[in-house]
This record gives C-alpha cells, structure tokens and sequence, in this order.
C-alpha cells in the first residue's frame, strides 16, 4: 500500500536556486525524498557543501540554517515563494566573529 503525504508547502519552492548577485556563490536545492524535505547548499565555484539544519517550511516559505565548514560561517535561509514559478525571493542573514583590538581607553 502506498502511503500519502500532504505537505503544506509551495511545490514552485523545489529545484536548485542561486541569487544573480555578482559576489555570490551558493546555490541551494530543496526537494522532497522519502516524504520529507530535503534541503542541500554549496559554493558552486569551488564545490564545497554547506552543512544544512533546522529545516522548517509552510505554505510561501522554507528556512533553514547554513554551516560552511572553511569560513566558520553561520546562516540563516528563508527562500520565499513569489508568483513568478521561475522565481523566489531569498533572505540570508549570517553571523560573522572576528577578533577586536583595543586602540585607546583604559
């Protein structure tokens, strides 16, 4: 007997997506495996995975958080469905730490 899955979640959403932005370098591909979301992420210009968590969806959005290994690098993805099926709006915010010198005070 098969079994049935009802997702709450925009099917225009799946497929491999990149911003057009000149600096950017990450490509991100959502699809559905064995009845869940699936969610893979790398820099397309030298390969390198980005470790994918946290995957939550409804019905216009996913989000999910991103770990590149080489960088230290955390993220937070929010690919939003828009109605251009060829396109979707995406919101990337990340942490960076850096270290800080003291140049004058106590």
């Amino acid at each position: 007997m098969a079994e049935i899955f009802h997702f709450r979640f925009p099917k225009s959403l799946l497929g491999t997506w990149r911003s057009l932005e000149d600096d950017a370098r990450s490509q991100y591909s959502v699809s559905i495996e064995k009845g869940k979301i699936v969610v893979t992420g790398e820099d397309y210009l030298d390969g390198e995975g980005y470790t994918i968590s946290n995957i939550t969806y409804d019905d216009d959005r996913v989000e999910f958080d991103t770990f590149m290994e080489s960088t230290g690098r955390v993220g937070h993805l929010v690919l939003l469905a828009t109605s251009d099926s060829g396109k979707a709006e995406m919101r990337f915010t990340f942490t960076d730490i850096t270290s800080a010198t003291k140049i004058e005070g106590c």
